[in-house]
């Protein structure tokens, strides 16, 4: 059995600088980023017990990260799925030389390429000041609340919130479409993440949409400058734009 094993980062299509710890090979013209790792800690056995602990977990996953990255900066390159390890070098080169062509298409796919990841968020309260001030529906069910007796006042009130919940749903709708369709002539590809906790705050603001997009290193002052644009138009009136990029290309792999 052998000792260490073979820690896959990236490929690419050219030779770079690496941090201390890794090494780098070419292999029919891609070139192969890799570290010599323990078997005691990633062997099989090890590792099913280790990628249980979410500290462990964690802190290797961000040091793949890290170095997919530096690498990135410095080329294009294909990720590798954290962790991915084979036992020989033999082994290594042979699933290399298998799908190489895969590989091939993606690096000139992605060339002078970048992701940028960009997460919606809605400010309820902001969004309802803003709404019942420009929903004629709302106005007027609110005038009407006003000389209301008791009990047609509660019947209006649940009236209101509905009609609220509706005018924000459709607004939020309205504004993302318009924002999907002024980007996507800046991008190169998009996809829109499905939501696992659709409920996420940050701060005050609740996620509604997050996406992925693939932008030309060219376009990327363009998108940035719409991005912002719409921020500034609509965080008055309760949906913020934040965005984070650029980065190594993840959500577009061939196995993605």
């Amino acid at each position: 059995m052998n000792n260490e094993l073979y820690y896959i980062y990236c490929l690419s299509r050219q030779e770079m600088r690496l941090p201390i710890g890794t090494s780098q090979i070419e292999i029919g013209n891609i070139w192969v980023i890799y570290a010599r790792v323990p078997h005691a800690e990633f062997g099989q056995e090890a590792l099913a017990k280790h990628i249980k602990d979410l500290a462990w977990v964690t802190t290797k996953a961000q040091k793949h990260s890290a170095i997919v990255q530096m690498c990135h900066l410095q080329t294009s390159v294909v990720p590798m799925r954290f962790p991915t390890i084979f036992e020989t070098w033999e082994s290594t080169r042979a699933s290399i030389a298998e799908n190489k062509a895969q590989y091939t298409a993606f690096l000139t796919k992605i060339d002078q390429k970048n992701e940028w990841t960009v997460r919606l968020y809605a400010q309820e309260d902001t969004l309802k000041i803003h709404l019942a001030k420009n929903i004629p529906a709302l106005l007027l069910i609110n005038e009407q609340m006003k000389t209301a007796q008791a009990g047609k006042g509660f019947i209006l009130a649940k009236q209101y919130e509905k009609v609220l919940t509706e005018a924000i749903d459709a607004f939020i709708a309205q504004k993302a479409q318009l924002f999907i369709e002024a980007i996507t002539p800046q991008t190169t590809e998009g996809i829109e993440v499905p939501l696992k906790y659709p409920q996420e705050d940050l701060v005050a603001h609740k996620i509604i949409a997050k996406y992925i997009f693939l932008v030309d290193k060219n376009q990327e002052d363009a998108f940035k400058n719409t991005l912002e644009q719409f921020h500034d138009q609509l965080e008055p009136q309760g949906i913020a734009f934040l965005y984070s990029g650029a980065w190594a290309i993840y959500n577009f792999l061939p196995h993605a």
